[in-house]
């Protein structure tokens, strides 16, 4: 597992309720085993937390979701999408959680049958 972050970033375009121009966490990995690589990137709102996802590589057909996963082992879906299997079109999406960004342990990028592409952040990477 290849592992980068966090990073500070600033996000380009903010929804409402967040802090436009506020430094962010950003977290990279590589999954050995479905070559998925993704890019996750957390900002505090007053709402919970501002998530965008950068996703490359997956060979993934159908929907799927990035979820984040609690301290307390809470899962939260933060965004779906269709993916196109081919893999060489980036994805980028945006969504949110209702968890604060320190409540957060990592994120997982997983199909519609629960198979999980990648995991992204906290102590999944061991960091």
């Amino acid at each position: 597992l290849v592992v980068g972050g966090p990073l500070a970033v600033l996000l380009a375009d903010s929804a409402p309720g967040s802090s436009r121009g506020v430094t962010a966490a950003r977290w990279t990995a590589t999954d050995p085993v479905t070559g998925t690589k993704a890019a996750v990137t957390a900002l505090a709102t007053t709402w919970g937390t501002e998530v965008g996802l950068e996703m490359l590589r997956s060979d993934a057909a159908g929907v799927c979701a990035l979820v984040a996963v609690g301290r307390d082992g809470s899962r939260q879906t933060v965004t779906t999408w269709k993916a196109l299997a081919d893999g060489a079109e980036p994805l980028v999406t945006r969504g949110g959680a209702a968890l604060p960004p320190e409540g957060i342990d990592h994120f997982e990028v997983r199909t519609a049958d629960g198979v999980r592409l990648v995991s992204v952040g906290g102590t999944a990477q061991g960091g």
